[in-house]
């Protein structure tokens, strides 16, 4: 198949193969769209408290400060109830709608009984009905190597009521099989339009995270990476990086982003052009906060006097991005010989017990999570890709140190020596390291873990992120009624 593209490129030339794959993905439109929206259309419908839920008009609505009918922010996410980027997703809704905001959401992919728990949410159609369409859809972007290109549903947003409501659009994670890049610039061009980057996909030709690859300043092409998911078959990544900076040039976005680093990034790639604003990351501190250990560890049945240390990831250890597999696994196994050890593993897999060890599945419960990290004395993180994590976040409101490489954005977040330990990217000699020295030094550890808690006070609380992005929504529709002769609604500045 290789050899069978590189050929049609050679003979057709580009420009010809370009409108062969174009007119294959207008076929595929045609067949996914319409059975989609028979399976989706008002199928999942229903009101919560009187809320509008899944873009159904009913009930009471929400009125803004000034006494005039609430502006609206349609969000959009790749899913809902799992993951960094949706949890930031739904606190930033939540909030939101605190302050008189209406807060539409719609995803790509969801569990139906996850989906009816989100308030004022819905699926946006965007794969075929059956099983045959949806492989062969997965065949071709997986052959040919270009990334989401035939998911038509986001041409049909327009057409959507929560769109046509809408005052802003936010978007959230745009990449996993769901939302075209050739839909940005219409709907940048009729709605103003903030997209929250929580890794690195908007700025490569195929990668979430490029890790150590400085590929994507040049434009990408012979991908060290094509089997990071989700694995395509051709190198098309120079073709994908291409169209992507066409499309970002057409297109007028206010780009959020939670790390210096991913900043730094942005501002140095394709979106370099666009408006970049800086917004980390929070958490609630009084959900996450330090509690009774002893009690804690009483009631989820974990040794009172045992020197717990955490490891947590969507996933679990089998998450490749985390470095459970690769770091937390063999540190464990250094560790065997020191006494009174007790290692926790969240996130992925089966429930696994010991007299040592405990792994437990994804937790979907915030109040459990924030007892599995009040109750640890040492949060490991050997992360190999990452943004601005609130694992990171949640360990160190909870008071816990966290032992992590210098990763990413986590050196903005953690403190060496001071709020925990960050280790040389990728060395294992030196996370075993940090790992021992707070191990031995209760005092450091317990200072460490006050300190934590009084930086995530100071800077990285959610009250301060939904804020800022409060800030930004009101900036943006100020502009937007400044550069329209008739505005539609008076919004109190």
């Amino acid at each position: 198949m290789r050899s069978l593209l590189k050929s049609l490129y050679g003979r057709l030339g580009f420009r010809t193969v370009r409108r062969l794959i174009s007119c294959f993905r207008i076929l595929v439109g045609w067949t996914c769209v319409p059975r989609a929206k028979q399976v989706y259309s008002g199928s999942l419908s229903r009101v919560v408290n009187g809320v509008v839920v899944n873009g159904v008009a009913t009930g009471e609505t929400p009125r803004h400060r000034s006494g005039n009918p609430p502006p609206c922010v349609l969000t959009l996410n790749t899913t809902v109830g799992r993951g960094g980027a949706a949890a930031v997703m739904e606190t930033v809704r939540r909030g939101a709608f605190a302050h008189g905001w209406n807060t539409p959401l719609m995803v790509g992919h969801a569990d139906r009984t996850v989906l009816e728990t989100a308030e004022n949410a819905r699926l946006l159609p965007v794969s075929p009905s059956n099983r045959f369409d949806r492989a062969r859809l997965r065949c071709a972007e997986t052959v040919l190597g270009w990334q989401d290109y035939f998911r038509m549903g986001p041409f049909r947003l327009p057409e959507e009521e929560p769109f046509q409501k809408a005052d802003l659009l936010h978007l959230h994670n745009l990449h996993g099989g769901w939302f075209s890049p050739f839909a940005l610039p219409l709907l940048s061009a009729r709605k103003p339009t903030i997209w929250t980057l929580h890794d690195m996909h908007a700025l490569t030709g195929h990668c979430a995270h490029s890790r150590d690859c400085e590929r994507w300043r040049e434009g990408c092409g012979r991908c060290p990476r094509l089997e990071s998911a989700p694995p395509v078959f051709y190198d098309a990544t120079d073709f994908v990086h291409a169209d992507k900076k066409r499309l970002y040039e057409a297109c007028r976005l206010t780009v959020a982003v939670p790390s210096r680093w991913l900043m730094q990034i942005a501002r140095e790639g394709i979106l370099g052009s666009q408006d970049i604003r800086l917004i980390y990351n929070g958490v609630d501190p009084r959900l996450f906060r330090p509690r009774d250990k002893r009690e804690l560890r009483r009631e989820l049945g974990v040794p009172e006097g045992a020197t717990v240390l955490l490891f947590s990831a969507a996933g679990g250890k089998s998450n490749m991005w985390k470095g459970g597999m690769r770091y937390f696994s063999p540190l464990r196994k250094r560790l065997e010989n020191e006494p009174g050890l007790f290692f926790i593993s969240l996130g992925g897999g089966r429930e696994c017990r010991s007299c040592r060890e405990r792994s437990l599945p994804y937790v979907h419960s915030r109040e459990t999570m924030a007892k599995y990290y009040a109750l640890s004395d040492l949060f490991v993180y050997p992360s190999l890709a990452d943004n601005c994590p609130l694992g990171v976040l949640e360990s160190m409101a909870c008071g816990t140190p966290v032992v992590s490489f210098r990763t990413g954005g986590i050196p903005e977040l953690v403190e060496h020596g001071k709020t925990g330990y960050l280790a040389e990217y990728g060395s294992l000699d030196d996370l075993h390291n940090g790992v021992m020295r707070l191990l031995r030094r209760d005092n450091d550890r317990d200072g460490m873990g006050t300190a934590a808690r009084r930086t995530v006070l100071e800077r990285f609380t959610e009250e301060k992120m939904i804020a800022a992005y409060l800030r930004l929504y009101e900036e943006l529709l100020s502009s937007r009624d400044r550069n329209n002769k008739s505005p539609e609604r008076s919004v109190a500045q």
